[in-house]
């Protein structure tokens, strides 16, 4: 099955203390950012390949702590460790304790942790529902993908990626198929409680 991409995020981060950053959005079906990425958007108990990273819980919470496959920067800043909320955050912040709620707010936000990448205001309470991870391609063009299998969104669900790319430090945020979901999410990513960019 062909897979849907109905936007895609870029952020590029470019030398310390100095960054980028702009969207370009994608309207047409042109298949997951880099082509390395070709399987089908399924529930997360049936990715086989992928790794559970976090079950679905009732609550927002954290996953454990994740190490990146390859050297990557934020804002011009390495990064080495992440970790990703059931409310759609993903911080390379690992100490932070509270958990964002599932009601987005505009970026940036004093909810969001610092160096944080947003899908914010998708629910992983659902029994379907998983953060799962895979590391696609060769060094040093490697993609690191946080998926977000069939996660609530109103009365519906919705799947989305946050993709990590190597050797370019993008970020890419991937709405890749949904049924009845509600809109209203806020995408970005926020460097502090003063500086985000996020699609509006």
């Amino acid at each position: 099955m062909k897979q849907l991409l109905y936007f895609l995020l870029i952020f590029v981060f470019i030398q310390n203390f100095y960054a980028q950053y702009y969207y370009i959005p994608f309207l047409d079906n042109q298949g997951n950012p880099g082509n390395h990425n070709t399987q089908t958007e399924i529930q997360a108990q049936y990715l086989s390949s992928w790794t559970l990273i976090q079950a679905n819980s009732s609550v927002p919470v954290w996953s454990p702590v994740q190490n990146l496959p390859f050297s990557f920067e934020f804002n011009g800043d390495p990064v080495t460790q992440y970790k990703v909320s059931t409310s759609g955050i993903l911080t390379f912040e690992t100490n932070v304790v509270a958990v964002p709620d599932t009601f987005p707010e505009n970026l940036p936000s004093a909810n969001i942790p610092d160096k944080s990448v947003c899908i914010w205001g998708i629910n992983g309470f659902g029994s379907d529902d998983g953060i799962v991870t895979k590391t696609f391609g060769s060094a040093p063009n490697r993609e690191h993908w946080i998926f977000f299998p069939s996660f609530t969104s109103g009365p519906g669900y919705t799947y989305w990626s946050i993709m990590l790319e190597e050797t370019t430090n993008e970020i890419y945020i991937v709405d890749q198929r949904h049924y009845n979901a509600t809109t209203g999410l806020t995408l970005g990513v926020q460097v502090n409680d003063s500086v985000a960019c996020e699609v509006h």
